[in-house]
Protein backbone atom coordinates (compact mmCIF):
# COMPACT_ATOMS: atom_id res chain seq x y z
CA UNK A 1 0.00 0.00 0.00
CA UNK A 2 1.00 3.39 -0.55
CA UNK A 3 0.07 7.33 0.56
CA UNK A 4 1.04 9.55 -1.59
CA UNK A 5 1.02 13.17 -0.68
CA UNK A 6 2.10 16.23 -2.42
CA UNK A 7 6.41 17.44 -2.43
CA UNK A 8 5.03 20.06 -0.46
CA UNK A 9 3.57 18.34 2.23
CA UNK A 10 5.62 18.54 5.56
CA UNK A 11 5.79 16.03 8.10
CA UNK A 12 2.77 17.97 10.19
CA UNK A 13 0.72 17.15 6.88
CA UNK A 14 1.86 13.68 7.14
CA UNK A 15 0.98 13.53 10.70
CA UNK A 16 -2.58 15.10 10.59
CA UNK A 17 -3.20 12.34 7.41
CA UNK A 18 -2.27 9.69 10.48
CA UNK A 19 -4.37 10.97 13.13
CA UNK A 20 -1.17 12.11 14.67
CA UNK A 21 0.19 8.94 15.84
CA UNK A 22 3.87 9.66 13.90
CA UNK A 23 7.03 9.15 15.52
CA UNK A 24 10.58 8.74 13.79
CA UNK A 25 12.62 5.37 14.69
CA UNK A 26 15.51 5.10 17.21
CA UNK A 27 17.68 4.60 13.84
CA UNK A 28 16.42 8.03 12.35
CA UNK A 29 15.88 5.98 9.00
CA UNK A 30 11.81 6.22 9.14
CA UNK A 31 8.79 7.56 10.08
CA UNK A 32 6.39 5.44 12.32
CA UNK A 33 2.45 5.50 13.18
CA UNK A 34 1.12 2.43 15.95
CA UNK A 35 -1.47 0.99 13.55
CA UNK A 36 -3.57 0.30 16.97
CA UNK A 37 -4.54 4.00 17.06
CA UNK A 38 -5.51 3.63 13.05
CA UNK A 39 -7.11 -0.14 13.06
CA UNK A 40 -7.88 -0.58 16.97
CA UNK A 41 -6.48 -3.77 17.28
CA UNK A 42 -3.47 -3.91 15.58
CA UNK A 43 -0.29 -4.49 17.22
CA UNK A 44 2.41 -4.28 14.58
CA UNK A 45 4.09 -0.98 14.27
CA UNK A 46 4.29 0.49 10.31
CA UNK A 47 6.77 2.63 8.74
CA UNK A 48 6.35 5.15 5.71
CA UNK A 49 9.35 5.43 3.83
CA UNK A 50 10.20 8.55 1.61
CA UNK A 51 10.14 7.11 -1.80
CA UNK A 52 12.04 10.08 -4.09
CA UNK A 53 10.58 12.50 -2.08
CA UNK A 54 7.05 12.63 -3.91
CA UNK A 55 5.34 10.15 -2.06
CA UNK A 56 5.82 7.69 1.21
CA UNK A 57 5.52 4.39 0.67
CA UNK A 58 4.00 2.20 3.99
CA UNK A 59 5.52 -0.88 4.42
CA UNK A 60 4.20 -3.57 7.23
CA UNK A 61 7.28 -4.61 9.47
CA UNK A 62 6.09 -7.76 11.39
CA UNK A 63 8.02 -7.16 14.74
CA UNK A 64 8.08 -4.20 16.92
CA UNK A 65 11.21 -1.67 17.64
CA UNK A 66 10.17 -1.87 21.03
CA UNK A 67 13.39 -3.77 22.01
CA UNK A 68 15.74 -1.78 19.92
CA UNK A 69 14.45 0.90 21.74
CA UNK A 70 14.95 -0.55 25.16
CA UNK A 71 18.53 -1.82 24.07
CA UNK A 72 19.30 1.42 22.87
CA UNK A 73 17.97 3.18 26.24
CA UNK A 74 19.91 0.52 28.13
CA UNK A 75 23.44 1.60 26.45
CA UNK A 76 22.21 4.96 27.38
CA UNK A 77 22.15 4.08 31.24
CA UNK A 78 25.84 2.44 31.38
CA UNK A 79 28.28 4.52 33.30
CA UNK A 80 31.79 4.51 33.89
CA UNK A 81 31.47 2.12 36.67
CA UNK A 82 30.24 -0.40 34.40
CA UNK A 83 32.40 -0.20 31.64
CA UNK A 84 35.39 -0.01 34.16
CA UNK A 85 34.23 -3.51 36.03
CA UNK A 86 34.54 -5.03 32.33
CA UNK A 87 37.92 -3.61 31.16
CA UNK A 88 39.08 -4.55 34.96
CA UNK A 89 38.58 -8.34 33.92
CA UNK A 90 42.16 -9.95 32.95
CA UNK A 91 40.30 -13.12 31.61
CA UNK A 92 36.43 -13.16 30.93
CA UNK A 93 34.70 -15.84 30.60
CA UNK A 94 33.51 -16.93 27.14
CA UNK A 95 30.44 -15.34 27.12
CA UNK A 96 32.02 -11.80 27.66
CA UNK A 97 34.52 -11.51 24.71
CA UNK A 98 31.69 -13.28 22.52
CA UNK A 99 29.28 -10.50 23.36
CA UNK A 100 31.67 -7.75 22.81
CA UNK A 101 32.93 -9.40 19.32
CA UNK A 102 29.37 -9.67 18.14
CA UNK A 103 28.76 -5.70 18.62
CA UNK A 104 32.43 -4.76 16.90
CA UNK A 105 31.26 -7.17 13.98
CA UNK A 106 28.53 -5.49 13.63
CA UNK A 107 30.21 -2.12 13.82
CA UNK A 108 32.13 -3.66 10.76
CA UNK A 109 34.86 -4.30 12.57
CA UNK A 110 37.29 -7.04 12.98
CA UNK A 111 36.58 -10.02 15.32
CA UNK A 112 39.49 -10.46 18.44
CA UNK A 113 40.63 -14.09 19.42
CA UNK A 114 42.23 -12.46 22.50
CA UNK A 115 40.50 -10.54 25.57
CA UNK A 116 43.56 -8.16 25.86
CA UNK A 117 43.33 -6.36 22.37
CA UNK A 118 39.30 -6.89 21.87
CA UNK A 119 39.50 -4.90 25.67
CA UNK A 120 41.80 -2.16 24.18
CA UNK A 121 40.12 -2.08 20.58
CA UNK A 122 36.51 -1.34 22.39
CA UNK A 123 36.23 -0.85 25.67
CA UNK A 124 39.42 1.64 25.93
CA UNK A 125 37.30 3.42 22.87
CA UNK A 126 35.73 6.18 24.25
CA UNK A 127 33.83 6.23 21.22
CA UNK A 128 32.51 2.74 21.49
CA UNK A 129 29.24 3.48 22.97
CA UNK A 130 28.28 6.73 20.84
CA UNK A 131 29.13 4.54 17.85
CA UNK A 132 26.95 1.31 18.94
CA UNK A 133 24.05 4.17 19.73
CA UNK A 134 24.61 5.53 16.17
CA UNK A 135 24.60 2.22 13.94
CA UNK A 136 22.07 2.65 10.76
CA UNK A 137 20.68 -0.85 10.23
CA UNK A 138 21.54 0.15 6.14
CA UNK A 139 24.58 0.22 6.66
CA UNK A 140 25.09 -3.03 8.15
CA UNK A 141 26.43 -5.80 5.84
CA UNK A 142 24.39 -8.99 6.22
CA UNK A 143 27.88 -11.32 6.38
CA UNK A 144 28.52 -9.03 9.73
CA UNK A 145 25.07 -9.76 10.72
CA UNK A 146 25.69 -13.55 10.23
CA UNK A 147 28.89 -13.59 12.19
CA UNK A 148 27.52 -11.94 15.26
CA UNK A 149 24.46 -14.41 15.19
CA UNK A 150 27.45 -17.20 15.26
CA UNK A 151 28.85 -15.50 17.95
CA UNK A 152 25.73 -15.13 20.01
CA UNK A 153 25.61 -19.12 19.62
CA UNK A 154 28.65 -19.34 22.24
CA UNK A 155 26.85 -17.11 24.97
CA UNK A 156 26.58 -18.98 28.12
CA UNK A 157 22.91 -18.20 29.50
CA UNK A 158 22.81 -19.67 32.55
CA UNK A 159 26.29 -17.93 33.53
CA UNK A 160 24.58 -14.79 32.58
CA UNK A 161 21.95 -14.97 34.51
CA UNK A 162 23.66 -15.36 37.75
CA UNK A 163 26.12 -12.64 37.01
CA UNK A 164 24.88 -9.14 37.46
CA UNK A 165 27.66 -7.60 34.75
CA UNK A 166 25.24 -5.30 33.54
CA UNK A 167 27.43 -4.17 30.95
CA UNK A 168 27.61 -7.34 28.99
CA UNK A 169 23.56 -7.94 29.47
CA UNK A 170 22.57 -4.47 28.12
CA UNK A 171 25.10 -5.08 25.23
CA UNK A 172 23.57 -8.76 24.05
CA UNK A 173 20.27 -7.41 24.40
CA UNK A 174 21.79 -3.91 21.74
CA UNK A 175 22.97 -7.03 19.45
CA UNK A 176 20.20 -8.97 19.71
CA UNK A 177 17.81 -5.81 18.98
CA UNK A 178 19.72 -5.25 15.71
CA UNK A 179 20.10 -8.40 14.69
CA UNK A 180 16.08 -8.84 15.39
CA UNK A 181 15.13 -5.62 13.58
CA UNK A 182 18.38 -6.36 10.38
CA UNK A 183 16.22 -9.46 9.87
CA UNK A 184 12.86 -7.92 10.34
CA UNK A 185 13.62 -4.83 7.85
CA UNK A 186 15.98 -6.52 5.17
Amino acid sequence: MQLRVPQTATLKDVKSLLGGQLGIDPLGQCLLFDTKALEGDAATLQELKVVDGSELQLLVQDTSLKDLEEAKFGLEMLGPSEIREIRSMVKPPETVLCVCNAARVLLGQAEEKVWKDCRKNSLDDTHFLSRLMGLNLGDLKPGNVNQAEKLLEKVDEVWLDKVNLLFVKCLLAWVRAIIKCYRATF
